[in-house]
């Protein structure tokens, strides 16, 4: 018995995630969070530093979930003015 299997839906599942990670920077986000990115990566360059890491391998709203009273804190803290 012969199974024929496709790549194809793979290959656009990973395509599919690949394009949600691209379409925002850490910056952007942040600024989408009014927060002063300069400001922050300043004061707290190791928290900065960490976030960013963990924002680029994660979807947005994972990251936004993951760190949700946390970033009412840094908003607060650095505030675009």
């Amino acid at each position: 018995m012969c199974v024929k299997l496709s790549v194809y839906p793979v290959l656009s599942k990973i395509s599919f995630l690949t394009s949600f990670s691209s379409t925002m920077t850490f910056e952007e986000y942040l600024s989408s969070k009014k927060i002063d990115e300069n400001q922050f990566k300043q004061q707290e360059p190791a928290r900065y530093a960490t976030w960013k890491s963990e924002f680029d391998q994660q979807h947005p709203e994972s990251f936004t979930t993951q760190k949700k009273f946390l970033i009412n804190t840094i908003r607060r803290k650095y505030l675009v003015r």
